[in-house]
């Protein structure tokens, strides 16, 4: 298939009058930009209100020759709104910073949209993210606050997160020490002050 055109036109009227060659240029594109996205992963959470997302765009049409100046717009959807966009006019690595600003902390779908010079259209796969930007609760279910125990005592603390997994629990003890605990599950965490 010939994709590459030109054509060359020279003109005369019945006066004898003629003009000098024209040369006019068309690429025929066939086939739609590939979009793939880079980053960030599916499923990754995200605390903060902007986040940079990638991917690779690339069109058949770059690159013919001087001739021609195709471009390829890409769009970054989340939730179906436009977050930002880029004009690509060569295969290339993109990476754009979206807004999260006015989205509520939850699960939400983003992809790329990137359309050619020749109005060929594709849509990236859809990846999600969670958005979670409040911390970890904990409440002290017993003893109640403020109460006197013995060092027998077992302290039980309800800690959790909405969104994402508590990763890390550290408290300081009667002696001023500081102990860590990581890969907390949710809900009963737990304190044996037997050591204090």
């Amino acid at each position: 298939n010939k994709n590459y055109f030109s054509f060359g036109f020279n003109l005369s009227d019945n006066a004898g009058n003629t003009n000098s060659p024209v040369w006019h240029y068309l690429y025929l594109d066939r086939s739609a930009p590939e979009v793939q996205l880079t980053n960030p992963i599916d499923g990754i959470t995200i605390s903060t209100i902007s986040y940079n997302y990638g991917f690779n765009v690339s069109d058949n049409s770059f690159g013919i020759d001087g001739h021609f100046t195709p471009e390829v717009n890409c769009t970054i959807y989340i939730d179906g709104q436009i977050k930002n966009q880029h004009i690509s006019t060569n295969n290339e690595t993109v990476s754009l910073t979206a807004s999260l600003t006015g989205l509520d902390d939850g699960s939400y779908n983003w992809q790329v949209v990137c359309v050619d010079s020749a109005g060929w259209s594709t849509q990236s796969l859809t990846r999600t993210f969670i958005l979670d930007t409040t911390g970890p609760t904990i409440t002290l279910t017993s003893p109640e606050n403020n109460s006197v125990i013995n060092n027998s005592q077992i302290i039980s603390l309800n800690v959790n997160d909405a969104l994402s997994q508590v990763n890390k629990v550290w408290y300081q003890d009667a002696l001023g020490n500081t102990l860590t605990t990581t890969n907390v599950g949710p809900n009963q965490y737990t304190i044996n002050p037997s050591s204090w």
